[in-house]
């Protein structure tokens, strides 16, 4: 038997955008196709690659709490054009893994209940996520190079940190 991922539209996955992962704090993946939706002011950079520094960005990070498109009543007010990764929720690509939000009421009860293991996705999630796989392959391929490295913008201290060996 599988546990179907019903969202409950309670808002917690938009307004918990900004976390900590490993020893990096990051903001919502943004590729840079979808940098245009929010306020210039709230995108950084996220993820960048380069040999002995970060050189070329290859993905941005939406640097506020809670997302400027979510109304009071808990809806998106982009809904048709909302980036890839809101898509693909509660499934996230961060720079290190990806990740199940597990602040998310619906999982946390699935979780708790054992039932994390044999969660259903609907298709929208696993195209979305799927994009996300294919966006970060694609920008690794058009720079790489011998000694190519990534590199992650974290938020709380403003600085590069080299997030592959």
């Amino acid at each position: 038997m599988e546990a179907i991922f019903r969202c409950q539209k309670c808002g917690t996955c938009c307004r918990n955008l900004v976390k900590n992962v490993g020893n990096v704090t990051i903001g919502l993946f943004l590729t840079s196709k979808e940098t245009h939706l929010f306020p210039s002011k709230l995108i950084f950079p996220q993820i960048s690659v380069g040999v002995n520094k970060p050189e070329k960005t290859i993905a941005y990070q939406l640097n506020v709490y809670a997302c400027p498109h979510i109304n009071d009543k808990n809806e998106c007010m982009i809904y048709d054009k909302r980036p890839l990764v809101c898509k693909s929720f509660p499934l996230e690509i961060t720079p290190i893994e990806v990740i199940m939000h597990r602040e998310c009421p619906v999982i946390a009860v699935l979780v708790k209940e054992g039932e994390a293991r044999r969660i259903g996705w609907s298709a929208v999630e696993i195209k979305a996520n799927q994009k996300i796989r294919m966006y970060m392959s694609n920008r690794y391929e058009r720079y790489f190079k011998v000694g190519l490295k990534a590199w992650t913008f974290d938020l709380r201290s403003k600085e590069w940190i080299r997030t592959s060996k």
